[in-house]
């Protein structure tokens, strides 16, 4: 018989993490070793985006960046996830260079590993934003509860499923869904290290997205009868 017992806990504004009391616990499993941020002697999760944030990436359909099972028949290896990237605020942008700062000095003091920022530049626009990874299939609990809200209606669920029957068909053709809409997210931390690079994720454990509305351009009829 299976027993588990659930724990509610309550996401709080990044703006009240004390990054003073962020840590990085390792852990070695036989010759493996994992590396757990922890705050307070949890693994920290926070919300990211009290205020919706523009996504300026959305996520990649159609497999021409992130190839998983379900966009392009990759072979699947556990939970599988697209990101997205969001445009940052002055405050976010603080935290999270921050948090990277902090995190960067107790993995990779020495410099040994390229260490991959949190937030990233678009040179072009000048922007600046991070990557969140959205969980799509994997192990049901494991999966990013998702909510989309579309005009009036509100519908929530999770998975590569429910992601994709809420893309238009323009969508699905383009390279990176949602691009312009505003979302919401509550993020939980992992410290990553592979092929001489190591950083920071982000892996939302709630996300809210509100689609942009699209409007088709329709000219009314000026020439009238030849």
């Amino acid at each position: 018989m299976d027993f588990k017992r659930i724990r509610v806990v309550e996401a709080k504004p990044f703006q009240t993490i004390d990054l003073d009391k962020l840590e990085l616990k390792i852990v070695e499993v036989k010759d493996e070793k994992y590396y757990m941020p922890l705050l307070d002697k949890e693994v920290p999760r926070f919300i990211l985006t009290p205020s919706p944030a523009r996504v300026i990436w959305g996520f990649d359909m159609n497999g021409h960046v992130e190839q998983r099972s379900f966009n392009c028949g990759a072979k699947a290896n556990g939970v599988e996830s697209l990101g997205i990237r969001i445009e940052l605020d002055e405050a976010q942008i603080k935290f999270l260079e921050d948090l990277d700062a902090k995190m960067k000095a107790a993995f990779a003091p020495d410099g040994s590993l390229i260490w991959m920022p949190l937030v990233g530049k678009n040179d072009k626009y000048e922007t600046l934003s991070t990557k969140i990874n959205v969980a799509l299939a994997g192990a049901a609990e494991m999966l990013t509860p998702i909510t989309m809200i579309v005009g009036e209606s509100i519908d929530k669920g999770s998975g590569w499923n429910f992601l994709k029957e809420h893309c238009s068909d323009y969508e699905l053709r383009a390279r990176a869904a949602f691009n312009g809409a505003e979302a919401k997210a509550v993020v939980k931390l992992r410290v990553w290290s592979q092929n001489g690079r190591a950083g920071v994720s982000l892996t939302a454990t709630q996300l809210a997205i509100k689609v942009k509305e699209r409007v088709v351009i329709q000219e009314a009829d000026v020439l009238g009868a030849w």
